[in-house]
């Protein structure tokens, strides 16, 4: 009887929270889709704040380097508001800066595209966003639990550039551009520049702290196509339940961009990828660095390849790097070749750069390519298939021991079940009391059993 007079208590304090963020949560109508009259109504809102933007078609332009058309929070006042547009189709945003500058239509903070995490949940959805320049249509900063979904992208350079932790579902990527569609960068993951701070932090799959994209639909139309999700300076991405058509994954590794650090880790999973003639790609994912899991994935079409594993600094040398042949002091040097190459696939933790990495194997099983079972293959030549080597630093048909996936869908689609309350049959979705019309909040919710005078 205890149990229950407390836990009751405990569901009285979680609902007084439910009223009382219902209480105090306005909802703010842009008065129109104009650059504008967006600007005014974010700048009006404050944490809990839903800023309604209208139907219609608008150009918005930005006239500075790295400078937002439009910004949700401005430095030393982040919000945590949700931007809603009237729907995909409806409102409509267009890119009118042109190849220029560096251009962010929108961006969630003008306090620069990589800093720490911060708990502002903002929500960005409802809209059709057209681009018509180099970069890029909507970049994130390092919020946590940030959601953008059922949005749809076309024709930019790259579509998102995001950071931080959070969520990247139902939208549709339509690139006659051949641009990017997403890029992912942990560049000051725990306050740390680079990458580095990633990379020292402990690998984490299948929890929530990654940057998850789901549900989304990617679509190329060039002969040569472009990849669909790109990652650097430390990412850390989920890339789950999407549908690829012409389209390809592509990462970077330690190498190419400078002293920026290779993607972390990747969770690959449940995905579709389908090559149409006459286009040809050389592999559906393409790897140059870090660890993770892959499975489950349906490949078909005129790939040439599954996954192809590679390491650059095996036959180039790359500043502030060096080629990775022993004479690096990046380099792990437990072998005369310079093995293991700092970050390369297979490697994780360690305590900065140059400092000793973590064995962390990737795997891969249950993935076919034209109906047949697909493995990971090393690219690159002998002094590449020297430092990455099947049964050492990555592991084909073979599950990863004590990996389980995150929950799907993810927590911050509504209703998704949350870890504390799985296992108990609540009541229909449909006998919800909510706060408000339209509101995806719910007001109480009670199991099953007790509506039906069960106790157990």
């Amino acid at each position: 009887m205890a149990f229950f007079l407390r836990f009751w208590i405990l569901i009285s304090l979680i609902n007084a929270a439910f009223f009382a963020t219902a209480a105090t949560a306005r909802t703010i109508e842009a008065v129109d889709c104009s650059q504008q009259e967006v600007q005014k109504a974010i700048d009006a809102a404050v944490d809990g704040d839903t800023v309604l933007v209208p139907s219609g078609v608008s150009m918005w332009t930005t006239s500075q380097e790295n400078r937002p058309a439009v910004v949700i929070s401005r430095k030393g006042q982040e919000k945590r508001i949700t931007l809603k547009g009237a729907g995909i189709g409806k409102t409509v945003i267009i890119d009118d800066t042109g190849p220029v500058c560096f251009q962010v239509v929108l961006k969630t903070s003008e306090t620069g595209i990589f800093r720490g995490v911060k708990d502002k949940a903002f929500r960005i959805t409802g809209f059709t966003f057209k681009g018509n320049g180099d970069d890029a249509l909507l970049s994130t900063t390092g919020y946590t639990n940030w959601r953008i979904d059922h949005c749809r992208f076309e024709n930019s350079g790259r579509s998102l550039w995001v950071s931080g932790i959070g969520l990247i579902d139902h939208c549709v990527f339509d690139k006659k551009d051949n641009g990017q569609s997403i890029f992912v960068s942990h560049r000051d993951y725990v306050g740390k520049p680079h990458g580095d701070g990633s990379w020292s932090s402990p690998l984490s799959l299948g929890t929530e702290k990654a940057v998850y994209i789901e549900d989304c639909t990617f679509r190329y139309y060039v002969q040569n196509p472009n990849a669909a999700l790109d990652g650097c300076f430390g990412a850390r991405v989920v890339f789950r339940h999407n549908t690829l058509v012409n389209a390809s994954i592509a990462v970077h590794g330690t190498e190419s961009s400078g002293r920026g650090r290779s993607i972390r880790s990747y969770e690959i999973y449940g995905n579709s990828f389908d090559m149409q003639a006459p286009r040809e790609h050389f592999t559906a994912i393409f790897l140059r660095g870090g660890t993770g899991v892959i499975f489950d994935n349906k490949v078909t079409g005129a790939y040439k390849a599954f996954v192809l594993a590679t390491n650059y600094r095996s036959r180039e040398s790359y500043t502030p790097w060096g080629k990775c042949d022993g004479s690096s002091r990046w380099d792990g040097n437990q072998e005369p070749n310079g093995y293991p190459a700092i970050d390369q696939i297979g490697r994780s933790t360690d305590s900065g750069p140059g400092t000793p990495q973590q064995h962390d194997p990737l795997y891969e099983w249950d993935n076919t390519l034209n109906g047949r079972d697909a493995d990971i293959a090393v690219s690159g030549g002998p002094l590449v298939q020297a430092h990455i080597k099947e049964g050492r630093d990555y592991h084909n048909d073979k599950r990863r021991p004590n990996y389980a996936p995150y929950a799907y869908p993810h927590p911050l689609v509504p209703y998704a079940p949350s870890p504390v309350i799985m296992g108990i049959e609540w009541t229909p979705k449909e006998t919800i009391i909510r706060q408000a019309k339209g509101s995806e909040s719910f007001a109480f919710l009670v199991p099953i059993g007790w509506c039906c005078g069960h106790t157990n």
